[in-house]
């Protein structure tokens, strides 16, 4: 057996045990939270892989003394074993630290949770990350405010269910209201009843339908029972989470699979664990949004739903729908949601409740300029499909309360919510809300330093209104991640060639100079522009596919990954395919998306870095195919020392999805950049159209502050 077999062999031998290692140090509990676990594995994965390698190259070094100067290349290799024996106790201390001082927690400590059987410690990370993010979108929910108590009644027509007993309200009365009579005899009133209360009825049993009109609090009811049903999550086996409906688009995919594919893409949970939940009855599902599915999909959905809670006894669901879009369901003979036990109707404000709220607020103003019909009093009339005044619609009410000035005349839903607009990125309104910050000595982060730094009002409206314009044409819900803007986002078929040209060009020069490094840069350079060129031309408007982060938990679903490019590395039968087909394999199989977005554009910034680390960590394999290689087309006389550049070609080769994503992400920004639709720095933008209370930012999303501003910024829906 020559050395380089050996040396290849040892190689596969040294990474398959490393594999291994990390994969049983990874299904340590510890390890499971120790910070940057990823990295250090895959840095210890590669100094392990390489050290058949150097053993290789200090015997070629000897053996070859007298074509180096004074011994140059010995050294070099002994400077390399030292930096790797330096680099692996450094790791090994690192997780001998961890497991010194994590010590071991029982994931089935709290009360009931020992029913929970299966990944614990997923579950109570989804617990963690739906907390933060119903607390962050309560934070800006405006029906939010106890001044406004919304109020809700059964409504058993709309799913055929039996009676709910009390009044419904958001925030109920503690007590019971007790009644005296002259003859000092006293009775107790029925209590009113909060939302939770509500799901918990024996005769409701958790399955419950919440309706309203547009603004009139349905989001932040589901919010505020979410809140309710998390906090006893921890004494309970239950998995209280909510959904967007409008992600459901495939009408042949049922909802338990719809389900499993949504924690999988936002919290890369495994299928089998959630499928493990739904067939416990943990999962809790609370599905918004209904009226947002495709209006072609929406009597499909409903029955999804239906089949759904019927397949197992005693499912728990939530669903939310604007009133006249289940209505007009309902109408056009389509099936109800009668798997549901119970509805409830959002009510109007009264009145009585809309000048309260005013005068709460010590707005004579507003309460003055409601006594003209012809003006802002224009606003109590019932308009509209649901035939309600708009300000007995909580969402408006407090539209009202911000956007109102004396002497102007908003008669109109549009004419209000263009006021709200102006009067949030006005510059006056800026001021005022830097010098409240500095009065109370509240420690903000503006996303700009000045405020005529921010950019111009104009700018702003058109940069959102193309945002809006663009998440409505690709029905994307009202969730907006920085790192999955796409080429198809180009609207102008000229600049849709350009993008493919440009593309092609600077896809053709990162191939040449990779493939120039291995072969020739010439060679390299000529046959990299040209296929470059055709990529681009034929295709170019790929989906842009970042590369997140890696995990050594080697699921079901990464060992398939691996097997079958490791199949067709056999299938080539060279040693070369065989090699290739290990890395990529490896490579793709540990590829996973972040469990939790924790910032703006998280995905591309993780792209960017992984690119030198996954270079570094496949450099020893590299290193081992080209000596193969030349060895096998030099008759074995090829030297370890020569392959050290061309090796670094097929380091970069094995990171080209992550320099292919960040490129692609980059491009497309200046493209969309030039043509007006973004800001240059879209970060700090989408940051301060939160500040401005347009939008808000939970973790590394944003999303507009109602579905109503969102439709006001799109054209085709406003018009």
């Amino acid at each position: 057996m020559s050395v380089s077999v050996q040396t290849v062999v040892l190689m596969a031998l040294a990474g398959a045990a490393a594999q291994v290692a990390a994969f049983f140090l990874n299904n340590l509990k510890p390890i499971r939270e120790f910070p940057g676990k990823n990295h250090l594995f895959l840095r210890m994965t590669a100094l392990v892989t390489s050290v058949p390698l150097l053993v290789a190259m200090l015997t070629d070094a000897d053996k070859n003394d007298a074509l180096t100067v004074v011994g140059q290349s010995r050294v070099l290799c002994w400077i390399a074993v030292g930096g790797v024996a330096i680099g692996l106790l450094y790791d090994a201390g690192q997780l001998v630290r961890a497991l010194r001082k994590e010590k071991l927690r029982d994931d089935q400590a709290l009360a009931g949770a020992a029913a929970v059987r299966y990944a614990p410690q997923t579950r109570q990370d989804l617990l963690a990350e739906a907390r933060r993010q119903v607390r962050q979108r309560l934070k800006y929910a405006y029906g939010e405010q106890t001044l406004i108590n919304l109020a809700m009644q059964p409504d058993q027509a709309a799913v055929e269910g039996g009676e709910i007993a009390g009044d419904i309200f958001l925030v109920p009365q503690p007590k019971q209201q007790i009644e005296n009579f002259k003859d000092k005899r006293i009775r107790l009133t029925e209590p009113e009843k909060s939302i939770v209360e509500t799901f918990d009825d024996e005769d409701i049993a958790g399955q419950l339908l919440i309706l309203g009109a547009p603004g009139s609090g349905k989001t932040t009811t589901l919010l505020k029972l979410a809140e309710s049903l998390l906090k006893r999550a921890e004494g309970s086996v239950e998995i209280p989470y909510i959904f967007e409906l409008s992600t459901w688009q495939d009408t042949q995919q049922d909802i338990a699979g719809w389900l499993m594919a949504q924690l999988k893409f936002e919290h890369n949970i495994d299928e089998a664990v959630s499928r493990q939940w739904m067939a416990d009855g943990h999962l809790l599902p609370l599905l918004d949004g209904l009226d947002e599915v495709d209006s072609t999909r929406q009597q499909d959905c409903v029955e999804k739903i239906n089949a759904f809670v019927t397949g197992k006894l005693g499912r728990q669901v939530v669903v939310c729908c604007r009133a006249r879009v289940y209505d007009q369901i309902v109408k056009q003979g389509g099936e109800k949601l009668d798997s549901l036990n119970g509805a409830l109707r959002l009510q109007p404000l009264e009145i009585e409740q809309v000048n309260a709220y005013f005068g709460k607020m010590e707005r004579a103003d507003i309460l003055l300029a409601l006594q003209d019909e012809e003006g802002l009093g224009a606003l109590l009339q019932p308009c509209g499909d649901d035939d309600a005044a708009l300000l007995s619609i909580p969402l408006f009410l407090q539209i009202v309360a911000i956007a109102y000035e004396p002497g102007e005349n908003i008669t109109t839903k549009s004419a209000l919510l263009d006021a709200y607009i102006a009067r949030r990125l006005s510059v006056v309104q800026r001021k005022e809300d830097r010098q409240l910050a500095k009065n109370k000595k509240l420690k903000i982060q503006w996303a700009y330093e000045e405020v005529t730094q921010a950019p111009e009002i104009e700018k702003t409206k058109r940069y959102l209104s193309w945002l809006a314009n663009t998440l409505n044409d690709n029905a994307i819900p009202n969730v907006f991640l920085i790192e999955q803007m796409q080429p198809k986002w180009i609207s102008s078929s000229v600049q849709r060639w350009l993008y493919r040209l440009i593309w092609g060009l600077i896809w053709g020069l990162i191939v040449g100079l990779i493939v120039g490094l291995i072969g020739g840069l010439i060679v390299g350079l000529i046959w990299g522009l040209i296929g470059g060129l055709i990529v681009g031309l034929i295709g170019g408007l790929e989906d842009i596919k970042p590369v997140e982060t890696f995990d050594f938990s080697f699921s079901r679903f990464a060992r398939k990954k691996f097997f079958n490019n490791l199949i067709g590395g056999l299938i080539l039968g060279l040693i070369g395919g065989l090699i290739l087909g290990l890395i990529g394999g490896l490579i793709e199989a540990l590829k996973e998306d972040f469990k939790t977005r924790k910032k703006p554009n998280q995905g591309i910034a993780a792209s960017v870095k992984n690119i030198p680390m996954v270079a570094a960590v496949t450099y020893p394999a590299a290193l081992a195919l080209q000596f193969t290689l030349q060895q096998a087309l030099t008759s074995g006389e090829a030297s370890l020392i020569s392959c050290l550049v061309p090796a670094i070609g097929w380091a970069l080769l094995f990171s080209l999805d992550s320099i292919e994503a960040v490129l692609k992400h980059y491009l497309l920004r200046i493209f969309l950049y030039r043509g007006g639709h973004i800001p240059f720095d879209y970060v700090r933008f989408l940051r301060y159209t939160t500040e401005r209370r347009l939008t808000q930012q939970v973790g590394g999303s944003f999303r507009f502050i109602h579905r109503e501003l969102l439709d006001h910024f799109d054209p085709e829906k406003s018009s």
